[in-house]
């Protein structure tokens, strides 16, 4: 069995269509179909990727072409569609997170080799066959590797730590939208905002870059399907608030006296055990519906259990004389100061009028 598999492994290398190497192996070896499972080989813990490289997430919010299938990483409400977006998934220390790997309008395909990449800090799937969970459709599973630790057959040389690599198959030919497989991780970590995406460092695969580590093959050609690949998020730390529900502004503008601009004073808290880069954007539109204005502040960091005052401006136009402006000030936050995708519950809203 362990002869039958290496093969398989080696072979698909060359991309050679999985149904024929299969039923030249099936008979060789007299190895039937239905024992190619998943569950019936024994895990092994102890035997690691001979050369894990660093990995790098893959990041993409690219909409599909046309002609080109999804692979997407979302959660499991989602099963035969993706989000039209990445999703951000969550989940409580100690609890865990089943992700679905799902592809949508994939083309002909018999063959995939996909590698998912976390934080193992936050997100760790065990490196047995709980880790994972390979559809049905694709009964041969002939490569799985989780954090650089051999579940089945062997690891690839870009294996590694927050890695889940598998690689499976089918005898017959399939272009349902479906999951492919899914990743049953254990929440360890907290985080403000990290990526589930994809490993990068591999060659000739379905991605439009050829290296992001996506790759389902044509039951037809025997060459990589077109495909793009659609990652997530994960967030499980509470958001920042305006602290008491403060902000200040200046409720009858002057444009003469204060420069034409409006100046907001925002009282931020940060309850998470993690760093977060907060934003406060404030935006809203006059009376008459046809001048409106926007301003945010400077993303600023916040230590855990921080709290403390950002003032920033928003410029008036000199046509606003005379109107009334409600407005609504919101918290955007991240995990860096150039990314902030996260939107907090907490909002404060309020008025102003302008005169000259």
């Amino acid at each position: 069995m362990d002869k039958f598999l290496k093969i398989v492994v080696e072979m698909k290398r060359f991309i050679v269509p999985l149904a024929v190497v299969l039923a030249v192996l099936a008979v060789i070896y007299a190895v039937p179909y239905a024992n190619l499972s998943l569950a019936s080989h024994p895990a092994s813990t102890s035997s690691k990727a001979s050369a894990a490289s660093p990995v790098t997430t893959i990041l993409s919010t690219v909409s599909p072409s046309a002609v080109d299938g999804l692979v997407c990483l979302a959660p499991t409400t989602f099963t035969t569609t993706c989000p039209a977006s990445p999703p951000t998934l969550s989940g409580t220390l100690g609890s865990t997170l089943t992700v679905n790997v799902i592809a949508v309008n994939p083309g002909s395909l018999n063959t995939f080799d996909i590698s998912v990449l976390a934080d193992q800090g936050v997100l760790s799937a065990p490196a047995t066959s709980a880790g994972v969970s390979v559809s049905p459709t694709f009964g041969v599973v002939a490569q799985v590797c989780i954090n650089g630790l051999v579940v089945v057959s062997s690891c690839s040389s870009t294996d590694g730590a927050g890695v889940v690599h598998v690689v499976a198959g089918s005898f017959s030919p399939t272009s349902a939208n479906q999951v492919l497989f899914s990743v049953n991780y254990n929440v360890v970590g907290s985080s403000a905002l990290t990526t589930v995406g994809y490993q990068a460092g591999c060659t000739a695969t379905s991605a439009p870059d050829g290296t992001t580590c996506v790759t389902l093959v044509s039951a037809i050609t025997a060459t990589p399907l077109p495909e793009t690949p659609q990652t997530a998020l994960f967030s499980n730390t509470p958001p920042p608030t305006f602290f008491g529900g403060k902000l200040s502004w200046t409720h009858h503008l002057s444009l003469a006296k204060n420069a034409g601009v409006q100046t907001f004073t925002a009282k931020v808290t940060n309850p998470s055990t993690v760093n977060v880069y907060v934003q406060v954007v404030v935006s809203g539109c006059g009376d008459t519906g046809s001048v409106c204005f926007t301003g945010s502040s400077a993303p600023t960091l916040f230590a855990p259990g921080v709290s403390m005052a950002i003032t920033f401006t928003a410029p008036i136009s000199s046509i606003a004389v005379g109107l009334k402006f409600p407005f609504v000030a919101q918290i955007m936050y991240g995990s860096s100061a150039t990314s902030l995708p996260l939107l907090s519950p907490s909002t404060k809203s309020g008025s102003f009028a302008v005169v000259a």
